[in-house]
């Protein structure tokens, strides 16, 4: 392990009080973070470690489908039964970072609150059965990858055209919540020729400027930011299991007077942000 800079712990401590702010966590849950330069050798920018388990052997769970397996994380939240790190997130200590929230990142970093946030989406269960070998059962996420047909992968009758499907570059998320939300049409997912284990737990790089999703395009993107899940986003956990706060994802229905004292006003470059630190659903950029 690196020495970690004081204004990374800052920042991970931020993206972690967004998560937070939007996920109901009921019980303890820690997250594990490695800052390390090893990362460097494999040109890698961050990476994720989930466990995840079976619901035969942790009680009854009459929401949950036995059929998959689900983020253990998500397990003990409902359970309540701790057993310690299940989400561990690591990150590049040589790559060229953007720490402060007050601050955007220039073309050539990335931003850490960001990438941080982006990672630990993974963490709470947007993984693929599909990036393991062996695995005795596919995940939550995966019941929701299909073709243009609306066909699940997992239920391709070969491995190899499977494999074949996940390089075609036609690959969608249809989670229930995302087609209540999206007038039933799916999400592309990222499914390139050079398949890596991670590109289909990603949206597809045409949501890179759409704020409802760009959060989980693979990479990232240099010189921006982007704090928020996002609506794409909050809808996919909800798919896996996860509740969102009320107050976060929802439209105020009433007109509300916000005093002087309750705002924030900083720039981020050439943007003006106008924030009201205690709700969410107050961000406005000029």
């Amino acid at each position: 392990l690196d020495n970690w800079p004081f204004e990374a712990k800052t920042a991970i401590i931020e993206a972690l009080d967004i998560v937070e702010a939007t996920i109901e966590i009921e019980n303890l849950m820690t997250v594990g973070v490695i800052w390390s330069g090893d990362l460097n050798e494999y040109s890698t920018l961050a990476e994720t470690y989930t466990k995840f388990g079976s619901i035969q052997t942790r009680g009854k769970f009459s929401i949950l489908d036995d059929t998959y397996k689900y983020p253990r994380e998500l397990l003990n939240q409902i359970t309540g039964e701790f057993d310690g790190e299940n989400i561990v997130m690591a990150f590049n200590a040589k790559k060229d970072w953007n720490y402060p929230k007050e601050q955007e990142p220039n073309i050539h970093q990335q931003d850490l609150i960001t990438v941080c946030l982006n990672e630990i989406l993974h963490g709470l269960g947007i993984s693929s059965s599909f990036t393991k070998s062996n695995e005795s059962k596919p995940y939550i996420y995966d019941q929701y990858i299909v073709d243009d047909n609306g066909v699940a992968i997992i239920d391709y009758p070969t491995e190899n055209s499977q494999q074949n499907a996940l390089r075609s570059d036609n690959v969608f998320y249809n989670g229930p919540n995302i087609l209540d939300i999206n007038d039933g049409e799916p999400l592309k997912l990222y499914a390139p020729n050079h398949f890596s284990g991670a590109s289909i737990c990603h949206l597809d790089r045409q949501y890179q400027h759409d704020e409802k999703g760009n959060l989980l395009i693979p990479g990232t993107n240099y010189g921006q930011s982007n704090r928020y899940f996002g609506e794409y986003v909050l809808a996919i956990l909800e798919d896996l299991g996860w509740h969102i706060k009320v107050d976060y994802k929802s439209v105020p229905d009433k007109t509300e007077n916000i005093e002087e004292d309750m705002i924030q006003v900083y720039t981020q470059g050439n943007t003006i942000h106008i924030t009201n630190p205690s709700s969410r659903l107050m961000h406005i950029r000029i």
